[in-house]
């Protein structure tokens, strides 16, 4: 609601109620990230999101928090200079992307090595999962994304998201943040995708968190 213009003031004030939990939660636990999204659809929506976080941005700031705003496959940030666009208006140092090359990829938005080309210098967090596109008489009944393109999530380095160069780029960029596996699959598939998603990650990179 913090980027609908039209949103009532109650619902805003939940969605307020909620960050402010949600720092005084990270405060308590000694958790340095808080990740979130935006959902607005044009920069007049971006700015008045920008006004609404910006405040809490600023208390974050206090603690040693960061904000990461994931990219979705809606909205302005389904495209790179979206999001950068969202994040210039913001203008704070703890306050970048969450960077989800699948979602990008979800959208019909290249995600790497376009979008992080783009937003490289702004990622503070990185969702690591897969995907392809689906069709029924291909995959059979798995759980798909209805997004961009109708996908379905796979284990990492199985689906179209250039996995190998982007772990090799990141290393090189020396990249240190968290690269957290995400995997959207049926729940008798979770163990094994998460099991392959760590392989996967500890053969490309050195560390992972």
């Amino acid at each position: 609601f913090m980027a609908d213009l039209n949103a009532s003031g109650d619902d805003l004030a939940e969605s307020k109620k909620v960050f402010t939990e949600s720092i005084e939660i990270c405060k308590i636990l000694n958790c340095k990230m808080i990740v979130t999204y935006c959902h607005a659809e044009d920069e007049q929506a971006v700015d008045y999101y920008a006004k609404q976080l910006q405040p809490f941005a600023a208390r974050c700031s206090d603690f040693s928090i960061t904000i990461a705003i994931e990219n979705e496959p809606f909205g302005i940030t389904k495209t790179a200079d979206g999001t950068k666009l969202l994040l210039d208006r913001i203008n704070m140092d703890n306050v970048g992307t969450n960077y989800d090359p699948d979602n990008f990829y979800n959208a019909c938005e290249e995600g790497f090595p376009y979008a992080y080309e783009i937003l490289k210098d702004r990622i503070k967090y990185i969702h690591a999962k897969d995907s392809k596109k689906y069709r029924e008489n291909l995959y059979g009944d798995e759980k798909t994304l209805q997004r961009g393109i109708d996908a379905m999530c796979v284990p990492l380095g199985e689906g179209a998201v250039n996995w190998e160069a982007l772990t090799a780029r990141l290393k090189e960029d020396n990249y240190s943040g968290y690269v957290v596996i995400e995997p959207h699959m049926k729940n008798e598939r979770l163990d094994e995708c998460c099991a392959k998603g760590v392989v996967y990650l500890r053969s490309h990179m050195e560390v992972i968190s």
